[in-house]
């Protein structure tokens, strides 16, 4: 039996997977880390992309700043986003705006899931 070639879509959530693994695994406080990185799926859902990323950024608190830098480093990696991610989010058509939700999106997913695993290891 042959082995499948990869998929760009599998090739993808490993890309994603391997990146939340590594910032999960490297953030400071892993507990408020992880809070953060359950809350904010569904605070882009209900504020919007635009509006949750800058509330990140704002946060003067190391576990937000991790989180925005963590997403915005996959995005830029990815070729989402060629320079700073809030600038870019107030310049995009909304097209490209719900490309990079549903992928923001995706990428929290991972995160999430990792930064649950390594919060006990805090």
């Amino acid at each position: 039996m042959r082995d499948k070639e990869p998929t760009t879509r599998n090739t993808l959530e490993q890309g994603r997977a391997k990146h939340a693994f590594e910032q999960a695994k490297n953030a400071g406080d892993k507990e408020k880390f992880a809070s953060y990185a359950k809350k904010l799926p569904m605070m882009i859902k209900t504020n919007g992309l635009g509006a949750s990323m800058a509330f990140a950024k704002a946060k003067n608190e190391k576990a937000w700043k991790e989180l925005f830098k963590a997403i915005e480093e996959w995005l830029k990696e990815k070729n989402y986003v060629k320079k700073a991610l809030l600038e870019e989010l107030v310049k995009i058509d909304s097209a490209h705006y719900r490309i990079l939700t549903n992928e923001v999106i995706a990428y929290l997913t991972w995160l999430r899931r990792f930064a649950e695993g390594f919060k006990s290891q805090n």
